[in-house]
């Protein structure tokens, strides 16, 4: 396989990753969401045990509440920090599995920037204006509070930026999205 045939594609709460992901799924590609990695991490349990006695209030009945767990680390850097020292060697050793045994295009999609290994590939950034980023969290029911926590946990939009590869662009309609994603496609498999 090509290397230009892995990618990550990151960028902020709201941008279009799941959409670019699904996409690319659709088109044949291999897909490994590291949210969604976390969250299987996030049932270990050791890992159950050490968050436990970090935030006893985010673990209830032997299983940690994401939404309490949020709450309590988004709000502060520190306790974020903390919960990633936990979770993200466990999150990133999955995802190298998924790298090293991957037959077909790979797509890896995170939320946290500082994760990607350049062995993944090159680093496709989805990007929106942050108003239309918090828009869109906001009518997919989340809580005002929660993504402004959120956003004020990411970095900036120049920072996304200034780490990408590739820029997928996420400011017209569903359209044109699905357009540059089946360009980038065309891309990575001619090269």
């Amino acid at each position: 396989m090509r290397p230009h045939q892995r990618v990550v594609v990151a960028g902020g709460i709201g941008s279009g990753k799941s959409t670019v992901t699904g996409v690319l799924s659709e088109l044949g590609w291999s897909v490994v969401n590291a949210d969604k990695v976390g969250q299987e991490v996030l049932t270990e349990p050791e890992v159950v045990e050490t968050v436990a006695a970090r935030w006893p209030g985010a673990v209830t009945r032997g299983e940690v509440d994401r939404s309490v767990l949020a709450k309590v680390v988004f709000a502060d850097p520190g306790e974020l920090a903390a919960l990633e020292q936990i979770t993200h060697p466990r999150i990133v050793g999955r995802i190298e599995s998924w790298v090293e045994n991957s037959a077909e295009p790979l797509a890896i999609e995170i939320s946290v920037l500082r994760v990607a290994n350049p062995r993944w590939g090159p680093i496709a950034i989805v990007h929106a204006p942050r108003s239309m980023r918090r828009k869109r969290a906001l009518e997919r029911g989340m809580h005002k509070a929660d993504v402004e926590a959120r956003m004020a946990s990411q970095p900036t939009d120049s920072e996304v930026l200034a780490a990408a590869d590739i820029v997928i662009d996420n400011q017209g309609t569903s359209e044109d999205l699905v357009a540059s994603v089946r360009r980038f496609d065309s891309w990575a498999r001619s090269g």
